[in-house]
């Protein structure tokens, strides 16, 4: 007969194990169907982010691909591609494969008179590592739809295959094609936006200052930034501290996110996550600025304790990665210069990793000169917009969204 203890001892390792897949923090408001949807979401992608982890440790595949993979597609089915008031065309822009979806029915009343519609570029998230068109195809459906504007949903290039800056050069590639031929798409080119979410909220605003730096015309009238990354020097940051383990998008995962689309590789991760791959007195300098967070409200700081010198700086891997980081293109918090940029809608949200730098960004865009009007969901969570619209707080964020682009577009 086995030992009845070292049973038990089993028994309880494999409930610590199993609590530690299924614990997911998950902000008040939400009903019981809700909060497991969520855990269930955040267990899923902690587990395959896990897999792909170890896999790569054990040295099984490059990258571990097939994880990464899985990641990526959602199979669309047929009534999954209809929308009542949006259609779908699959085009390809200088190269760059994407969607575009027109406006019909109530929304897009003017589709057969005139070509004075808006437009927008829209961006998807996902770390520049994961994610597809089809993961966002009910969001961005439901986005033109509602807004009755002429949505380029674009399938850029994704890390750890194409590294920074492959796939913002496609984003760059199709924002210009749209803005020079919007007359094709019965789309006035004065109304155009460009929109992303986390990652593709980076990719946007950097695609935006690019435009600037480029001289480029038309300009965009707005930026639409949700929830976006803003910079990838500090993994330290206030509300990377508390919301720490998500839910959805923890502090290892966007550390790990930004090693790949930086160096096409997970070696460095725990590098990123321990700010060690930053030169200490960069770091030091950049505290006193940028990321300056006694600029956050009294309430974000509480308990919260900067250690400039909790680790230094490891020099051979900021050697490699100092040009990338500290570019605007990548960094745009810390950019020197961000001013004529379009009008900014920027959304934040409380129980999210990503909160401070994005609040920061608007200070900084602010102080620059532009036009912005920020949002913050107090009960809302990194990846939200990808849940069902029908909850109360993911429709009324929705609707706030809507209404900006209605408004300013």
């Amino acid at each position: 007969m086995g030992c009845p203890s070292k049973t038990m001892a089993y028994l309880g390792l494999l409930v610590l194990v199993l609590a530690y897949w299924l614990y997911t923090p998950v902000p008040e408001g939400y009903t019981g169907s809700q909060v497991s949807e969520i855990m269930f979401t955040h267990a899923c992608f902690k587990i395959l982010i896990n897999i792909a982890w170890l896999s790569d440790r054990l040295g099984v595949g490059t990258n571990n691909m097939a994880t990464i993979s899985a990641m990526r597609h959602k199979k669309l089915t047929e009534s999954e591609m209809q929308h009542p008031f949006a259609q779908m065309t699959d085009m390809i822009f200088e190269g760059v494969s994407m969607r575009v979806y027109t406006p019909r029915g109530p929304a897009g009343h003017d589709q057969d008179g005139g070509a004075d519609r808006p437009g927008i570029v829209y961006i998807h998230g996902g770390g520049w590592v994961i994610n597809s068109i089809d993961t966002y195809h009910s969001f961005v459906s439901e986005l033109c739809g509602r807004t009755g504007a002429v949505i380029v949903s674009v399938s850029y290039r994704l890390a750890p295959e194409w590294v920074y800056p492959a796939g913002q050069d496609d984003c760059l590639d199709v924002t210009k094609y749209f803005l020079r031929h919007a007359r094709q798409f019965r789309v006035d080119p004065q109304r155009v936006a460009i929109m992303g979410d986390s990652a593709g909220g980076n990719l946007a605003t950097t695609v935006a200052i690019r435009l600037r730096d480029d001289s480029f015309s038309p300009k965009l009238k707005a930026q639409v930034l949700l929830y976006p990354v803003t910079q990838i020097i500090d993994f330290k940051l206030p509300s990377m501290m508390t919301h720490a383990h998500g839910p959805i998008l923890t502090r290892t995962v966007m550390a790990t996110f930004a090693c790949l689309y930086l160096m096409g590789n997970w070696s460095l991760g725990n590098r990123f996550h321990d700010n060690i791959h930053i030169s200490t007195v960069v770091r030091q300098n950049l505290m006193q600025t940028f990321l300056n967070v006694d600029r956050l409200p009294a309430e974000y700081r509480k308990g919260y304790s900067r250690q400039v010198f909790d680790r230094w700086g490891d020099d051979e891997i900021w050697n490699k990665v100092k040009d990338k980081i500290l570019s605007p293109y990548v960094s745009p918090l810390i950019a020197s210069d961000l001013r004529e940029l379009p009008q900014t809608f920027l959304m934040t949200c409380e129980h999210d990793i990503l909160r401070d730098e994005g609040l920061l960004y608007g200070y900084r865009l602010t102080e620059a000169g532009n036009e912005v009007v920020y949002y913050h969901v107090d009960k809302g969570f990194h990846g939200m917009l990808l849940m069902d619209l029908d909850w109360a707080v993911v429709q009324d964020t929705f609707n706030n969204i809507v209404k900006c682009i209605q408004e300013n577009v």
